[in-house]
């Protein structure tokens, strides 16, 4: 795992999403988007929640970003752990929370499709 921020604390209840990539052969009934995961489970979640993303056995395909993950930021989450690769770990630096990853992607992922949020 790398982190662009090692020295900041991550520590809060989870907030789990796991998805796979966007599929051709989903409906759109069967795929919320990033977003859409996003805010079924981190709407009502306290501030100080962890978001955790899993990405469904493909830990080489990004699923965010600067722009995505500006949402963490936003709700003021203590952090994101990813089980795979983040775009831009300089720009996420910026933003209040810890980040952990397993690497830095170097170009756009698929978006995200069929999912599940609120796993334990």
């Amino acid at each position: 795992m790398v982190s662009p921020t090692a020295q900041r604390p991550m520590f809060g209840p989870a907030a789990t999403i796991a998805f796979v990539p966007y599929r051709d052969d989903f409906t759109d009934a069967e795929t919320a988007g990033f977003a859409g995961w996003f805010y079924r489970v981190v709407g009502d979640a306290p501030a100080g929640a962890v978001l955790v993303l899993s990405g469904g056995g493909y830990p080489d395909v990004s699923h965010g970003g600067r722009t995505k993950m500006f949402r963490p930021h936003n709700h003021e989450l203590a952090g994101l752990l990813r089980g795979g690769r983040l775009r831009g770990l300089d720009e996420l630096a910026r933003y209040s929370f810890a980040t952990w990853c397993t690497g830095e992607a170097t170009r756009a992922g698929d978006d995200t499709g069929r999912g599940s949020a609120g796993e334990r």
